[in-house]
């Protein structure tokens, strides 16, 4: 299908504010710059719906391009874990990596 890049996919970008795709677009650019499967989602669609469709994409993280971007800081969501915690930008990436691992089990590295 279209869709078979979503199998591995590990993080969606998200955010409050309906019209900052760009924001959002960005993060998901550079984390896929780092080599992370990530996506956007450019809808202008409510934070809930956009954490749903985060979730039936089968992605382990949500990532929360909000308030906090303007501190150089983002939201990660671990859905499976439901735990959640903010995150500089800059190790953002870094923690994918670790967290994705950690949910694989260790298995297949990236």
């Amino acid at each position: 299908s279209a869709d078979a890049g979503d199998a591995t996919l590990v993080a969606v970008v998200v955010g409050a504010v309906p019209e900052a795709t760009a924001l959002r677009l960005k993060v998901a650019t550079d984390l896929r710059a780092a080599g992370i499967a990530a996506r956007a989602d450019l809808s202008r669609r409510k934070l809930a719906q956009q954490y749903e469709s985060a979730a039936k994409a089968r992605a382990p993280f949500v990532v929360g391009a909000g308030a906090e971007l303007a501190d150089g800081n983002v939201q990660l969501k671990d859905l499976d874990a439901g735990s959640q915690q903010l995150v500089a930008l800059a190790d953002l990436a870094r923690k994918l990596v670790s967290g994705d691992r950690s949910h694989r089990h260790g298995g297949g590295d990236l």
